[in-house]
């Protein structure tokens, strides 16, 4: 039961992350106008922020998937 909360929660925490990465990328690239370069370092340092998230939520899922016998290599197992 664990394990399946675990993956359904990381799974919905993924999408969200993965909205708010895209929404990030088109503010730096300007397709939501223009930007004074502070602002472009702050959204970069969010985006790069939402990047290691994504990387966390991943492994979680990864962890999960490995724990149910469903993905034999995880984090270097084999």
């Amino acid at each position: 039961m664990k394990n399946q909360f675990v993956s359904v929660v990381s799974h919905e925490l993924r999408i969200q992350l993965i909205s708010i990465k895209g929404s990030l990328d088109h503010s730096i690239a300007r397709a939501t106008g223009e930007i004074s370069e502070k602002q472009k370092e702050y959204l970069e340092i969010a985006l790069q922020s939402s990047d290691r998230l994504i990387r966390i939520v991943d492994d979680l899922l990864d962890i999960s998937k490995f724990e149910e016998g469903k993905n034999t290599t995880y984090a270097g197992f084999s």
